[in-house]
């Protein structure tokens, strides 16, 4: 019988060494924080796991975002990214005024020289604020850029006239 729990515990052991390896390098792999930043892995190990994040420094706005075809990315339960006609341009979306998902709340706080930060694929991409507008909700965004320019258009319900949409247009740096 001596012979016996020998041969368990030592085949036990090895197997606890690989869980404790495999947990650790997911753990490292996963998310990294280092200075307040969160950098996520340039691709996710879960389906559950954010593509990205959208930080706003000024606002304390650190939130995450998901893949265009993600049934998140949708501005009922989260932000959510729009698809664009331009390469170079990205859109994200949120509700303003009152419940549980009006991400956007503090976006009326944001000025001209903010810089607005997105995470994705291991990358920390820096855009400065160049343009704050309102115009009418129609389901469409005018969106006033150059040419070449890639820019970051954030778009949400103004919280005082709810027939009007707010735009912050900001350009990578």
């Amino acid at each position: 019988m001596r012979g016996m729990n020998e041969i368990k515990t030592l085949t036990f052991i090895p197997i606890k060494i690989a869980l404790i390896f495999i947990i650790f390098f997911q753990m490292i792999y996963f998310l990294q924080i280092k200075n307040s930043e969160i950098i996520l892995s340039s691709s996710p190990q879960h389906k559950d796991e954010a593509i990205g994040y959208l930080q706003i420094p000024k606002i304390k706005m650190n939130l995450p975002f998901y893949s265009i075809h993600d049934k998140r990315n949708n501005v009922d339960q989260n932000i959510e990214v729009l698809p664009s006609s331009k390469e170079g341009r990205l859109v994200i979306a949120g509700h303003s005024g009152v419940g549980k998902v009006s991400f956007f709340n503090p976006l009326v706080k944001l000025e001209e020289e903010d810089k607005i930060y997105i995470i994705y694929k291991e990358q920390k991409y820096t855009y400065k604020v160049v343009e704050k507008y309102k115009e009418k909700k129609t389901g469409y965004i005018h969106i006033k850029e150059n040419k070449n320019e890639k820019c970051l258009i954030l778009t949400t319900c103004d919280q005082v006239n709810k027939e009007e949409q707010l735009i912050i247009r900001a350009i990578l740096v």
